[in-house]
């Protein structure tokens, strides 16, 4: 090889370089303020009979979101309840507002039909949101969080929620 044939190479592997580290700024600055979600045991109440699982959403960004519990009748997807009591009021059921570094929680129940799926088939927590007063996209937006059935049973441990 020659020089003019090396430098090729090396400015070459030096624009490839250049188009990956773009391509995750422009990643990381889309996705870095977008709500994420967690499942959690709730073990502040001791009741045997009550489902002990919450969906804890954050807000990383610093704008105000709104966060609406998805309803599916598949027995794949997992029910969320949405408590808030300012938009309940405001007859929106299942909004929620979660401030900017802050979040809320869903409780996640089971749904009819549960003891038919396999222990290692997937389920999901649906939910969806958007932000208060958007700039560019002012539509919903779905998130999906997905949990083995036996993982779901190991953290919760009543057969069916009431």
């Amino acid at each position: 090889m020659n020089g003019a044939e090396i430098w090729s190479v090396i400015k070459t592997v030096g624009s490839l370089g250049g188009l990956i580290s773009a391509a995750f700024l422009i990643w990381d600055r889309a996705t870095k303020s977008r709500p994420y979600a967690r499942f959690l045991q709730d073990d502040d109440h001791d009741i045997p009979e009550r489902n002990r699982v919450i969906l804890r959403v954050h807000n990383p960004s610093d704008r105000l979101v709104l966060a609406q519990a998805g309803n599916s009748s598949s027995p794949q997807d997992l029910f969320l309840s949405a408590d808030d009591e300012t938009f309940m009021r405001a007859d929106i059921y299942g909004i929620m507002a979660i401030k900017p570094g802050e979040f809320v929680d869903m409780h996640v129940m089971r749904q009819d039909g549960w003891e038919g799926l396999p222990d290692n088939g997937m389920v999901r927590a649906v939910f969806r949101w958007k932000y208060a007063q958007p700039m560019v996209f002012r539509s919903w937006r779905t998130e999906r969080l997905m949990i083995e059935k036996q993982d779901y049973d190991a953290i919760s441990p009543c057969p069916r929620a009431s």
